[in-house]
């Protein structure tokens, strides 16, 4: 336990499955909704299950580290933080062993406590046991997280606006008019759309290939600070379906075809039935010979309306980009996205800097 000042007294408290008190366990719960509701208020709550589920999903494919702050006069959990490290059946441990994602969140009136910290630094330390990893990433929302990552000689690597379009504000006549563009240009350029949710197995290497440039095409504030490039290949794409089956996950795709069979454009949607409200947009390229025409628009437009049609629960769609993505942002706005939080990306050199 932690003595900080003379009126408050706080613990770090280690999150294991099977080991945590369920009275612990409720708080850790109710901190989670409050931060749900802090970051996103028109949100529908969700399920203490889905939340409990997400607490303590235990995946082959990384290991997870997290800790909570407490408040021992208030009872209450102040602070979130864990780290997840990539393990050898991880689909991106050969091209991504080294980094390590670490996320912290924090009750805003709390951020500037020592406690804070110390749970930074008790998190990170955990890559010491790892030594292959070598890099810690992570992204936070308040002014005294940033600065924790800068005391730590950490790099601003990007800053990520977090849009999300409401269903409710979406305006369905241009989105429909975006489809139907997208349609007349297709059959002038008789250019065809492919949709699965597991790759067919016909086409499979080139759209690993596709997803390949589509990932490593992203923008980012600082280029030379983004050391992580990604490498798709057919092995990792069904290992990382798998995944998704096994999370009971959708995992929906929209693929372009050009006339002369190649592949030239995609977007993907995560859902999962747990959180019923919320579909998360995750990657949308277009290759660059393929640009200019619109693809993007159309690609996301049908995508739209995919997801209203398939996934009728759904309100809301949430996504980030980077400040530097300007193309992508500039469509996102036009369909009615809104910047909803605005995060800091940092990137620690563990190996490097000595706790």
């Amino acid at each position: 336990m932690l003595q900080l000042d003379k009126f408050m007294t706080y613990s770090l408290i280690n999150i294991v499955p099977g080991e945590t008190e369920e009275s612990l366990i409720e708080s850790v719960l109710d901190y989670l909704e409050i931060i749900g509701k802090i970051e996103y208020p028109k949100d529908p709550k969700t399920p203490r299950e889905a939340l409990l589920k997400d607490l303590f999903k235990e995946r082959k494919e990384r290991i997870k580290y997290q800790k909570v702050a407490f408040d021992e006069i208030e009872n209450k959990v102040i602070a979130l933080a864990y780290i997840l490290i990539k393990t050898e059946v991880n689909p991106e441990f050969d091209k991504g062993k080294q980094i390590a994602n670490f996320d912290l969140t924090v009750l805003k009136e709390y951020a500037h406590l020592e406690i804070i910290e110390e749970l930074f630094i008790t998190i990170v330390q955990e890559t010491k046991n790892f030594d292959y990893v070598t890099t810690v990433k992570g992204c936070n929302i308040w002014e005294e997280e940033w600065n924790l990552w800068l005391k730590h000689e950490a790099d601003h690597f990007d800053t990520v606006e977090v849009n999300r379009l409401y269903f409710d504000e979406v305006n369905w006549e241009l989105m429909d008019q975006w489809r139907e563009e997208g349609k007349r240009k297709a059959k002038f350029e008789n250019i065809s759309l492919l949709r699965f949710e597991e790759c067919p197995e016909e086409i499979l290497e080139n759209y690993s290939k596709l997803y390949t440039e589509g990932s490593n095409l992203i923008p980012y504030e600082d280029e030379d600070k983004n050391e992580e490039k990604y490498l798709e290949t057919p092995s990792s794409r069904r290992t990382r379906e798998e995944i998704r089956r096994n999370l009971g996950e959708v995992w929906l795709t929209l693929v372009s075809k050009e006339e002369n069979g190649k592949l030239s454009g995609f977007t993907e949607i995560t859902y999962s039935p747990e959180k019923a409200h919320i579909a998360v947009q995750q990657l949308t390229g277009v290759t660059p010979q393929y640009r200019g025409r619109g693809l993007g628009k159309w690609l996301k437009a049908e995508m739209l309306f995919l997801v209203k049609e398939m996934m009728p629960k759904v309100i809301v769609i949430h996504t980030g980009n980077s400040k530097a993505n300007a193309p992508m942002l500039a469509i996102n706005e036009r369909m009615g996205f809104r910047s909803v939080l605005t995060v800091k990306c940092f990137s620690m050199n563990v190996k490097e800097y000595l706790f």
